[in-house]
Protein backbone atom coordinates (compact mmCIF):
# COMPACT_ATOMS: atom_id res chain seq x y z
CA UNK A 1 0.00 0.00 0.00
CA UNK A 2 1.19 3.46 -0.70
CA UNK A 3 0.06 6.77 0.71
CA UNK A 4 -1.20 9.86 -1.03
CA UNK A 5 -0.80 13.26 0.59
CA UNK A 6 -4.09 14.39 2.03
CA UNK A 7 -3.39 17.75 3.57
CA UNK A 8 -6.89 18.68 2.54
CA UNK A 9 -9.47 20.25 4.77
CA UNK A 10 -11.07 16.94 5.82
CA UNK A 11 -8.83 16.01 8.79
CA UNK A 12 -8.89 19.61 9.99
CA UNK A 13 -12.70 19.82 9.74
CA UNK A 14 -13.13 16.62 11.74
CA UNK A 15 -10.81 17.88 14.46
CA UNK A 16 -12.48 21.30 14.46
CA UNK A 17 -15.81 19.57 15.08
CA UNK A 18 -14.23 18.09 18.24
CA UNK A 19 -12.92 21.52 19.28
CA UNK A 20 -9.30 20.43 18.90
CA UNK A 21 -6.49 22.25 17.11
CA UNK A 22 -3.72 19.64 16.89
CA UNK A 23 -0.46 20.01 15.02
CA UNK A 24 -0.53 17.40 12.25
CA UNK A 25 2.94 16.22 11.29
CA UNK A 26 1.93 13.72 8.59
CA UNK A 27 -1.25 12.86 6.77
CA UNK A 28 -1.84 10.28 4.05
CA UNK A 29 -4.69 8.24 2.63
CA UNK A 30 -4.15 4.53 2.17
CA UNK A 31 -4.66 3.69 -1.50
CA UNK A 32 -6.11 0.38 -2.64
CA UNK A 33 -6.08 -1.03 -6.15
CA UNK A 34 -9.81 -1.78 -6.03
CA UNK A 35 -10.74 1.91 -5.87
CA UNK A 36 -12.51 1.73 -2.49
CA UNK A 37 -12.32 4.67 -0.12
CA UNK A 38 -9.59 3.79 2.35
CA UNK A 39 -8.59 5.22 5.74
CA UNK A 40 -6.71 8.44 6.32
CA UNK A 41 -3.64 8.02 8.50
CA UNK A 42 -2.83 11.12 10.55
CA UNK A 43 0.30 11.57 12.69
CA UNK A 44 0.19 14.12 15.48
CA UNK A 45 3.06 15.88 17.24
CA UNK A 46 1.63 15.38 20.73
CA UNK A 47 0.55 12.19 22.50
CA UNK A 48 -1.68 14.26 24.79
CA UNK A 49 -3.59 15.58 21.77
CA UNK A 50 -4.00 12.02 20.50
CA UNK A 51 -5.47 10.88 23.81
CA UNK A 52 -7.78 13.90 23.90
CA UNK A 53 -9.02 13.20 20.35
CA UNK A 54 -9.64 9.53 21.08
CA UNK A 55 -11.65 10.46 24.18
CA UNK A 56 -13.81 12.84 22.14
CA UNK A 57 -14.18 10.46 19.16
CA UNK A 58 -17.63 9.22 20.20
CA UNK A 59 -18.96 12.77 19.77
CA UNK A 60 -18.58 12.29 16.01
CA UNK A 61 -21.52 9.86 16.01
CA UNK A 62 -23.90 12.68 16.92
CA UNK A 63 -22.90 14.92 14.00
CA UNK A 64 -24.58 14.52 10.65
CA UNK A 65 -21.44 15.35 8.66
CA UNK A 66 -19.10 12.94 10.48
CA UNK A 67 -21.35 10.17 11.78
CA UNK A 68 -19.48 7.64 9.63
CA UNK A 69 -15.99 8.83 10.67
CA UNK A 70 -14.11 6.67 13.17
CA UNK A 71 -10.94 7.43 15.09
CA UNK A 72 -8.89 4.51 16.30
CA UNK A 73 -5.59 4.25 18.17
CA UNK A 74 -2.44 2.82 16.67
CA UNK A 75 -2.34 -0.96 16.58
CA UNK A 76 0.51 -3.41 16.22
CA UNK A 77 0.39 -6.01 13.46
CA UNK A 78 -0.65 -8.67 15.99
CA UNK A 79 -3.47 -6.46 17.26
CA UNK A 80 -4.72 -5.82 13.72
CA UNK A 81 -4.71 -9.55 12.94
CA UNK A 82 -6.54 -10.34 16.18
CA UNK A 83 -9.17 -7.64 15.53
CA UNK A 84 -9.75 -8.96 12.01
CA UNK A 85 -10.12 -12.51 13.36
CA UNK A 86 -12.57 -11.35 16.07
CA UNK A 87 -14.69 -9.41 13.55
CA UNK A 88 -14.80 -12.44 11.24
CA UNK A 89 -15.92 -14.66 14.12
CA UNK A 90 -18.55 -12.08 15.11
CA UNK A 91 -19.86 -11.95 11.55
CA UNK A 92 -20.12 -15.74 11.35
CA UNK A 93 -21.84 -15.87 14.75
CA UNK A 94 -24.41 -13.25 13.75
CA UNK A 95 -25.05 -15.08 10.47
CA UNK A 96 -25.54 -18.47 12.15
CA UNK A 97 -27.59 -17.10 15.09
CA UNK A 98 -29.56 -14.09 13.77
CA UNK A 99 -31.85 -14.05 16.81
CA UNK A 100 -28.98 -13.22 19.17
CA UNK A 101 -27.41 -9.83 19.78
CA UNK A 102 -23.64 -10.04 19.85
CA UNK A 103 -21.15 -7.27 20.63
CA UNK A 104 -17.42 -6.98 21.14
CA UNK A 105 -16.57 -5.67 24.60
CA UNK A 106 -12.99 -5.48 25.72
CA UNK A 107 -11.88 -7.59 22.78
CA UNK A 108 -14.25 -10.44 23.69
CA UNK A 109 -17.48 -11.37 21.89
CA UNK A 110 -20.44 -11.25 24.24
CA UNK A 111 -24.12 -12.04 23.86
CA UNK A 112 -26.32 -9.30 25.31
Amino acid sequence: MRGVSCFSKIPFEVMDSLNEKPVISKCSRVVAADGKVRPVVVSLNSRETLISLLRKARELKTTTAYSKVFLEPDRTLEQRVEKKRTLKTLSELRRSHPEGRYLIMGGVIQCV
